[in-house]
């Protein structure tokens, strides 16, 4: 973990000590077993030989040239390696001492050879020579080290406070993705999952070859096949352990990323939220296998698991792509675009959100029994159907707005029931999936981190969301109260006035007054008292008792602070006289009510933490 999180420059230097000792541990083995054959690292045959005999390795130039020419090439790593490091800067100022630095090493390493060559006079001084090459090349990597480790024993007090200061400044959030960045945490796991998946396919390959030796007594090296069982094999063993588990969860988010961008590319959109979908399935992939208990099961049930995991996931990937299609459906009927496009490449999308689920429901229920899994997975499905149904029901009526020659008073209305219909069964799913989640804790399986999914869901997407859906009815009927309470205007004040609405360019038919003695239509102001309670052209409080009026000032700065850009936009139409287009009420109405900003497109990803 150490190594892992150093920079990339103490990393190499770190990987430089251990090739280093692997060199010289290399070395000392090729050695021993060319001064004494039979040797091992760790036992020495002196037996091999008569003393005062020549060494066989002086009859066999062929062999010894061989040797020379390892050893000389190991030497030589080894100065490439150290030559560059802190011990050596010293050396590397004066070029005699870095060229006899050097000459010894090489002398250390042939230093085997040469006693081979003189062992009819030195017949026993083998583990003196043995000891003698390797230790000039320990003593210089021990310096070497000693002196790196002083350096940053040194450099610690800095960096602790460097790094504090990041900390501090940017935010533990900006501060950690900054590091995942840097340390390219995504691209190690996903490098680790294919080495681990090419060892797995090797060995698969291996036990397929030897089973058919064993039958035939001949190898046959095509004797396997990409079959349903190697895949099946390949992707249980890829899940066994954590650490396999986060490479398999950085290979799916790149994956889903991928597909992301192409949802993204058929919609014509780019915003940030599009480019989040990979790692949000890798999440909600590696929470979901932490919750089931995935890596501790049998490789039969372990497959069995990763399919529902993968059923529950695709569902959640469905829910995202309905909040990339939801803003552009709505926002092309709201600013009635011609473009045939903008419209066609929605609602294509809302087409497959409807297919999808559905055929995924239908082939569920033909091949599985009825369980909470099922049952899980079904509510996500037909969620998804009634959000898609919505989202079109909503699209269809602006546009049957759009096209009205006369004023359509009753649009908010019609809105307002669809969507608060969708909403209020999108409340029931997540009380049904929280009831099921509680009898798979209780009765099947249960957890710590089923229980903590269990309390996010219930504050996220039952009592948030309970509080959003009555925070806007309560917001309505004080609305309506209001504009109740405002004087209607006569056709008398409407001659006179003789103005269009401020709010929609529409022609006044019937209005309301204002304290203010600003005209406009119920239904336009009703609209706007959904957001603020400030008049569209003055800003003065629309409130209908006058002691409303005197209410504190604090309360008044807060909500111009809230809708500081819509008051920008007021200010603006007051100054120049420019009044607001029909289709900008449309706007403040899709955002109010969450069309823009849904808050429960996030719902479904977090619901599903629970749902096994």
């Amino acid at each position: 973990m150490v190594l892992f999180c150093l920079p990339l420059q103490q990393l190499q230097e770190a990987y430089s000590y251990v090739m280093s000792f692997g060199l010289l541990v290399l070395s000392h083995w090729w050695s021993t077993r060319i001064i004494a054959p039979g040797s091992t690292a760790f036992s020495l045959n002196l037996n091999y030989n008569s003393s005062g005999s020549p060494h066989p390795l002086a009859d066999d130039p062929s062999t010894l040239m061989a040797s020379a020419v390892v050893q000389i090439s190991l030497a030589q790593l080894f100065i490439a390696l150290r030559t560059s490091r802190p011990s050596y800067q010293q050396v590397q100022n004066n070029n005699s001492m870095a060229m006899l630095v050097q000459l010894l090493l090489y002398l250390s390493f042939t230093l085997p050879l040469t006693h081979a060559v003189l062992h009819r006079f030195l017949p026993d001084s083998i583990p003196l020579t043995l000891l003698l090459s390797s230790l000039l090349p320990f003593l210089l990597l021990v310096a070497d080290l000693i002196k790196a480790f002083a350096v940053w024993l040194l450099e610690l007090p800095c960096v602790y406070y460097t790094e504090l200061t990041t900390l501090q400044a940017i935010g533990f959030t900006e501060y950690l993705s900054n590091h995942w960045i840097r340390l390219q945490v995504p691209n190690v796991l996903r490098m680790l999952f294919v080495v681990r998946l090419a060892g797995l396919t090797v060995g698969y390959v291996q036990e397929s070859v030897y089973m058919h030796f064993m039958k035939t007594a001949s190898i046959d090296l095509t004797q396997w096949e990409v079959n349903w069982e190697l895949v099946a094999h390949l992707m249980a063993r890829s899940c066994e352990t954590c650490i396999s588990l986060l490479g398999f969860s950085a290979m799916l988010s790149l994956a889903t990323s991928y597909l992301g961008m192409v949802v993204a590319w058929l919609l014509g959109s780019d915003t940030d939220e599009d480019r989040n979908i990979g790692t949000i399935s890798a999440v909600l992939f590696f929470i979901l296998a932490l919750q089931t208990g995935l890596t501790g099961m049998d490789e039969g049930k372990r497959l069995v698991r990763l399919y529902r995991n993968f059923c529950l996931l695709s569902t959640a990937i469905l829910h995202f792509m309905h909040g990339m299609v939801n803003p552009l459906l709505m926002s092309a009927c709201a600013s009635h675009s011609t473009v045939l496009s903008n419209h066609v490449r929605p609602l294509v999308m809302c087409l497959l959100l409807v297919v999808c689920p559905t055929w995924l429901l239908v082939y569920l229920w033909q091949h599985h029994h009825l369980s909470t899994w099922l049952l899980a997975v079904s509510a996500f499905c037909v969620e998804i159907v009634i959000k898609v149904i919505v989202s079109v029901t909503v699209y269809t009526l602006f546009m049957i707005d759009a096209y009205k020659e006369t004023f359509w008073g009753k649009l908010d209305e019609y809105v307002y029931i669809v969507q608060s219909t969708g909403s209020t069964i999108e409340f029931l799913f997540g009380i049904f999936l929280f009831c099921n989640g509680a009898w798979i804790m209780l009765f099947e399986q249960g957890g710590t981190i089923r229980a903590v999914m269990m309390c996010i869901h219930a504050y996220f997407n039952i009592w948030l969301q309970a509080k959003e859906g009555w925070k806007i009815f309560v917001n309505r009927r004080k609305a309506v109260a209001r504009i109740a309470a405002l004087e209607i205007a006569t056709q008398e004040q409407l001659d006179a006035h003789g103005d269009v609405c401020a709010i929609c360019y529409q022609e006044l038919t019937s209005a309301r007054i204002t304290r203010c003695k600003h005209f406009f239509h119920a239904v336009c102001l009703r609209k706007w008292l959904y957001l603020q309670d400030h008049c569209p052209l003055c800003h003065t409080l629309i409130n209908v008792n006058p002691e409303e009026s005197s209410s504190d000032d604090s309360e008044v700065f807060e909500v111009e602070n809230v809708h500081e850009d819509d008051d920008e936009i007021h200010a603006n139409g007051v100054q120049n006289h420019v009044l607001l287009p029909q289709h900008h009420v449309h706007h403040l109405y899709l955002e109010h009510n969450g069309v823009h900003q849904n808050h429960m497109d996030g719902i479904p990803h977090q619901r599903l933490h629970q749902t096994l």
